[in-house]
Formats: structure tokens, sequence, C-alpha cells
């Protein structure tokens, strides 16, 4: 089953295009998939079974790091964030479900504009870009 983003799905993904200089006219498609449906995108992508939280497709060459999101003016389109919030909720231990979608956003985001986690240099930058992000998205909400 394939259902768009909630209102505050769209917010959080304008709200990171702002923070990170992406244009604003830039698309990012956000779908939600069922478990059987992100099981196979994951097998299919990542070589990995069973269902993920989120996977990103950039729809530019991030193959060498990340990209100054401003040289993407031009671009119609940043990629597609697939996202399982069944897995999400079945996973979550203490936190609640829709912060936890919020992280996978803000992670996949990031992925879309080059970041990685295959090393600890670059886990550590994405993590602290991701946390900054996650604050001032949080405060915004306030």
């Amino acid at each position: 089953m394939l259902t768009k983003p909630t209102p505050q799905v769209t917010d959080l993904v304008n709200f990171l295009k702002g923070e990170l200089g992406i244009a604003e006219a830039t698309a990012v498609d956000v779908t939600f998939v069922d478990e059987d449906a992100m099981a196979e995108l994951h097998m299919r992508y990542m070589g990995l079974p069973g269902p993920t939280d989120v996977l990103s497709f950039p729809a530019t060459d991030v193959a060498n790091g990340p990209i100054d999101p401003t040289s993407l003016q031009d671009e119609p389109t940043l990629g597609d964030i697939v996202i399982c919030s069944v897995f999400i909720a079945r996973n979550t231990q203490s936190e609640p479900t829709q912060m936890n979608i919020d992280a996978c956003v803000i992670h996949a985001m990031l992925h879309l504009i080059g970041h990685d986690h295959q090393n600890n240099a670059d886990a550590a930058t994405m993590s602290r870009v991701e946390n900054q992000s996650m604050r001032l998205w949080a405060q915004l909400k306030r």
C-alpha cells in the first residue's frame, strides 16, 4: 500500500529545503509504504532482506559525498524518500512515532544531498547535521 505524506511531513520537507539551501521549487517525493513493499525495495536496491525504516533515492549523483545544495537550483527534483511507518512504530522504544518519522525524513533528506555514514567521520558529520535539524524543527513546532 502506498500513501502520500501527512501535512506535517510536507512541512518538515519544506523546512529542511530552507535550512539546507535547497530551492523551494525543487521537488522531494515522500511516499509511505507497507512492510512488504519496503522489504521488496530494500532487497532490490540495498541487497538486504526485510523491511527498513527509510530509503532515499537521490535524483543526482551524490556518490562522492555531500554536494552544495545551492548547486541544485535548476534541478526539478532532489529525489525520493520512502518511509515504512509500520516498521518505525514497531521498532520505537520510547519516542513518539512522529518524532521517529521526522528523524527518518531528516536522515533521508541528508542522503539526498550526499551525506552518508559509511565511516566514523562521515557518520559524525551526518549525525551533527541531523541533530541540529531536529532541534530547529522541534523549536519551530512549539
